[in-house]
């Protein structure tokens, strides 16, 4: 397994522990996300066309309003982070893992490769 905190190589797949406070809200996770709002409209930008995201976040990227955008993906990925990867738990935290592939389609696993190193905060880490 590889461990990810940084630049990586041109791998084409990681695998990541998600862990998420136990008491940690959806509100909570959506917050820890905003510290990477910058990077995630990089990513929107340059992938969109690649890429199936829901609805709401094409039809703000049709009308070239990428902040509304950005936000709704936020939304999507945080709701993505906190309904999976609940393996088990390790003293407060609530621990999964997977490994993501950079060819898999999925947006969310897409985001998270290319943004992993930048996400922790005292609610949810990427590791």
């Amino acid at each position: 397994m590889k461990i990810r905190r940084g630049f990586v190589t041109n791998s084409s797949s990681s695998s990541y522990i998600i862990a998420k406070k136990k008491d940690a809200t959806l509100t909570d996770i959506k917050n820890s996300l905003l510290e990477v709002r910058d990077n995630a409209k990089s990513f929107l930008i340059e992938q969109h066309k690649w890429i199936d995201l829901e609805p709401d976040v094409e039809e703000s990227i049709r009308k070239e309003d990428y902040d509304k955008a950005v936000d709704a993906f936020l939304e999507h990925t945080a709701d993505y982070l906190y309904g999976n990867f609940n393996d088990g738990t390790l003293g407060d935290w609530e621990v999964g893992s997977d490994e993501f592939w950079g060819d898999s389609g999925n947006p969310y696993e897409n985001f998270i490769l290319n943004s992993a190193w930048l996400i922790g905060d005292e609610n949810l880490q990427i590791i």
